[in-house]
């Protein structure tokens, strides 16, 4: 297993000079892709350490391989310090055309263990970069390149380099440039971001109308010049809020600051790194002026830098406080000239106090942004925090009917507490959240709306462990029992049994897997593991971008047509980002007679459920249907491969023959029997949680037929399009296929220790696939403020994300309170109401009473959305005593004088965006602004 201390690093820069003292040596064997061995590949082998003052440079060696491919060299070996190899060929005595595989540094402990590594050189392309100022002069400049599927930078540097840099890379990726100014040079620019992605192009072409920019495909080089002579804009406008209780619209702020961030490839940014300096107004030549901020008002001047031949993007974010309120706003900006008018929305915002800092140009001070940020908690498998957490995050929201786009924030954890904090708005959650790192197996978090985040934003990070099936009831399985191999990954080697020459690592088990040696080596790689007779294998891993997928297994030795056993053979589960292209699963079934599966017969598998990452059914296609669609507007997870999800919820049959090519299974093929080996395979377009139905004939015995069987692991489901499941005194969740615009839906809950009995509502546009849950809670989360009265029951209700609040409508909540319990607090029924948790206040809703048994009083509230509710004590006058006649009028509750919620419809319907990006930043060149000089 790869340590923590393998997380890819950064700041390290590529200088050759020779190295002193103990001797480490590094070897191995150069081949090209075809594993033909590769001679005179230049092997270089960088040394760097640590220091106050970040990486600093030891020394290199260098050396060629042999006619053989092989090599070897020495270096300088210490305990402290970090490795970095670097491979490049030249076999046509013009330019480089083949180079190794873009590796981090390695920290002495992982790669003083690698030796005899196998390395398999890539086709090569090259990136030339030069930067001109506003006279055609070259100018002195930073960059950093990196490879947008990795995240991690493949070059930087920092130093005066006039003439331009030369960087050569794997031709097959794609790539992220950036510039931006020499901290030790007086020309200030805006950071340039560029992404190429082209070097498959077949001809040469210019990228600009100036020429100053061209692609040559004769060497596979991308020559690209900034021109770096920008220009001052003056962005203003107001901040707009509307205060939901009185509707007024007001300012009148403490503090007003707006942080502008530049929008990197993939509309992502870099919060913590990437930051323009606050009042940029400053660097205007020759004036003496500041950006502006009305705190009376909410109006605004700032200047934003842009260059006229670049496309110049930010994404700002303004934070606003007004005594102990905080509100914040997203806008995004394409910059060309000035703008007026740019006025951005504030909302709420989760989380807690906190300062963003800016820095200020041309010294050392700073400047903060008062705001709140909604924490995310690393945890572990028992709930315990984790400690220094050293990760990579990608976090995606969508704003876009708030002001601002789609887009990621990429942040590099290096935490104590194990937290990660961002500034999220109150109204909406966020979209897809991956999770990158060494120490353990990739992770996410799915959509969650902004209630859901307040009960729970921990993310649980489990190690690379195959140990169980994780579900409720299953066994853990050792990892002396897990089997593990790497392949050479194509078409050959992705089948049943790969030929000799595919092998990378001879198969091991958990215990003694140490993969780094073939991981450094490069080429596709294919990934196995198994237990028993059940093994996964995922087709062309990227190992870099994580440690290995994780699995979660149930082992079984074989599988006969007996619905159980088919029930129970394909449960796989993974909550982890895509990192491969797909996986291949693959169980044994037995053709014993009168018990095995008929393989003469058809066969047919079809997915009749999904789980999340708990193994609770969010998907039953008896209930949901078999719509791809649906399932990937409602589970952002899915939406990158919609149709394959379409195609394996219906049900397919099966081809039959001998599995001897990858080729035999694809998208529209998902399913192989190979009747050769008795092996059932499926391809999933990735390792979620599924359960998978196989249904077949049952081979006949001596004296009868065959007979058909099958097997399903669908969840029950009711009728009329609905699903419902309860745990007695805890929970009741519905799930409808549909919801028709007008037609009232109903969660029931049968028991009353929940406290809620029924919720009703209905929607302004048909929806599907949604879902709603009633929950009791024991306690609420420590972020929500405490109720200061008596408190009957705490619960939270939950719902789907195509039940938004513009979307639901006259929602109402029938509820109940036992008399036992009144007596015991000396309470009336009078005395008690419904309260809702929203902007951080307990807010009483509308309650009447509606009747009275013998055990409860019964109650209805009326409420303008669902997040976390108290049924709890209100104040309560009685009235005098009058003379009054009989009436059958039921009591209305008097209203507290505090602030009540209005229930309001609205019209308010929005699409979230399904964008899967492909861009994971690890820790990254920081943006050297904060010490640039005019």
């Amino acid at each position: 297993m790869k340590k923590s201390s393998l997380i890819i690093v950064s700041f390290f820069i590529l200088i050759f000079l020779c190295g002193s003292g103990l001797a480490l040596e590094f070897n191995g064997t150069t081949y090209n892709l075809t594993g033909s061995p590769l001679e005179n590949v230049l092997v270089n082998l960088t040394i760097y350490s640590f220091s106050a003052n970040g990486p600093a440079y030891i020394g290199s060696n260098s050396t060629y391989s042999n006619a053989s491919g092989g090599f070897n060299l020495s270096v300088s070996e210490d305990a402290g310090y970090m490795y970095k190899p670097v491979l490049t060929a030249n076999t046509t005595n013009s330019f480089i055309d083949y180079i190794g595989q873009s590796l981090p540094s390695f920290p002495h402990a992982e790669f003083s263990g690698i030796s005899n590594v196998n390395f398999y050189m890539q086709p090569a392309g090259t990136i030339n970069i030069t930067v001109i100022n506003s006279t055609s002069d070259l100018i002195n400049f930073s960059y950093m390149v990196k490879d947008t599927l990795l995240g991690y930078e493949i070059a930087f540097g920092v130093n005066n380099i006039q003439t331009g840099i030369v960087i050569n890379v794997p031709r097959e990726r794609n790539y992220s440039i950036m510039i931006y100014p020499d901290s030790n040079d007086p020309n200030n620019f805006v950071p340039i971001s560029y992404t190429w992605d082209n070097f498959s192009e077949a001809s040469s072409y210019n990228l600009s109308d100036t020429n100053l920019s061209w692609y040559d495909n004769s060497t596979f080089t991308l020559h690209k010049q900034f021109n770096a002579s920008g220009s001052f804009a003056w962005i203003s406008g107001y901040v707009n809020y509307t205060n939901v209780s009185d509707e007024a619209t007001y300012a009148g702020w403490d503090e007003f600051t707006i942080a502008a961030y530049t929008l990197e490839a993939g509309n992502s940014i870099f919060r913590s790194k990437g930051a323009l300096p606050f009042n940029i107004s400053a660097w205007r030549q020759g004036e003496n002026i500041s950006d502006t901020y009305g705190l009376s008002d909410g109006w605004f001047n700032i200047t934003l830098p842009y260059i006229d031949s670049e496309t110049t993007q930010y994404l700002l974010f303004v934070g606003v406080r007004n005594d102990s309120e905080y509100l914040g706003g997203y806008r995004n900006i394409t910059v060309s000239g000035e703008q007026q008018g740019f006025n951005i929305t504030l909302y709420g915002l989760l989380g807690d106090p906190t300062n963003i800092s800016l820095s200020s140009p041309g010294s050392s001070d700073s400047s903060n942004v008062s705001t709140k940020t909604h924490p995310f908690r690393f945890i572990n498998s028992t709930n315990s925090t984790l400690s220094n957490i050293t990760a990579h995050t990608k976090i995606v929201v969508d704003y876009s009917n708030y002001g601002a786009i789609e887009f990621a924030f990429m942040e590099d954890l290096s935490s104590a507490d194990g937290v990660l904090t961002v500034p999220l708005l109150n109204v909406t959650g966020i979209k897809d959240i991956d999770v990158f790192t060494m120490s353990y197996a990739p992770t996410g978090m799915s959509t969650k709306d902004e209630y859901e985040l307040i009960s729970d934003s921990n993310i649980t990070l489990s190690a690379f462990r195959p140990g169980g099936s994780g579900m409720p009831g299953q066994d853990t399985i050792t990892s002396s029992s897990v089997n593990v191999a790497l392949y050479i990954s194509n078409s050959s080697c992705d089948v049943l049994v790969p030929p000799s020459i595919c092998n990378l690592q001879d198969s091991s088990n958990m215990d003694s897997f140490n993969p780094l040696s073939s991981v450094i080596g490069g080429g596709p790689i294919s990934f196995r593991m198994g237990v028993g007779g059940v093994f996964v294998h995922y087709v062309n891993v990227d190992m870099f971008a994580s440690g290995p997928p994780d699995a979660l297994f149930e082992e079984n030795a074989g599988v006969t047509s007996s619905s159980a056993t088919f029930d129970q053979a394909l449960r796989f589960g993974s909550s982890g980002p895509t990192i491969y292209d797909y996986v291949l699963i693959s169980v044994p079934y037995s053709a014993a007679a009168g018990v095995g599966l008929d393989d003469s017969k058809d066969i047919n598998i079809s997915l009749p459920a999904l789980y999340d990452e708990d193994w609770n059914v969010i998907w039953n296609t008896s209930t949901n249907g078999t719509n791809g669609t649906y399932l990937a507007s409602n589970y952002s997870h899915y939406s990158a491969y919609e149709s394959s999800w379409n195609t394996l919820l219906s049900s397919q049959n099966c081809t039959k023959g001998t599995m001897d090519s990858a080729e035999l299974i694809n998208a529209s093929n998902p399913c192989y029997v190979d009747t050769s080996n008795n092996r059932i395979w499926v391809r999933l377009p990735h390792f979620s949680g599924t359960s998978t139905s196989v249904t077949g004939s049952t081979v006949a015995s001596d004296s009868s037929s065959s007979s058909s069987s099958s097997s399903s692991s669908s969840s029950s489901g009711s009728g009329g399009g609905s699903a419902e499941s309860q745990v007695m005194g805890e929970y009741s969740k519905v799930i409808w296929d549909s919801i028709d615009k007008g037609i009232e839906s109903a969660v029931d809950v049968t028991n009353g220790e929940i406290g809620i009995s029924s919720v009703h509502f209905g929607v302004n546009t048909k929806v599907w696939g949604a879902w709603l849950k009633v929950a009791k809670k024991e306690s609420l989360p420590s972020n929500v403020v405490p109720f200061r009265k008596n408190v009957y029951k705490n619960i939270e209700i939950t719902r789907s994300t195509t039940l938004k609040d513009g979307v639901i409508i006259n929602p109402t909540i029938d509820f109940t309170v036992a008399k036992s319990w009144l007596a015991q607090k000396g309470l009336v029924k009078e005395a008690m109401a419904m309260f809702r948790y929203i902007d951080g206040a307990w807010n009483k809703l509308p309650t009447t009473i509606s009747e009275d048994d013998e055990t409860y009083v019964h109650y209805t509230a009326t409420t303008p959305g669902f997040s976390y509710f108290i049924i709890g004590e209100t104040e309560y006058v009685a009235p005098e005593e009058v003379l009054v006649e009989e009436t059958t009028e039921e009591v209305v509750i008097e209203e507290e004088p505090i602030v009540e919620e209005e229930v309001a419809e609205t019209s308010l319907i929005w699409l979230w965006i399904l964008l899967i990006a492909a861009v994971v930043i690890l820790v990254g060149l920081g943006i050297y602004l904060a010490k640039r000089k005019k």
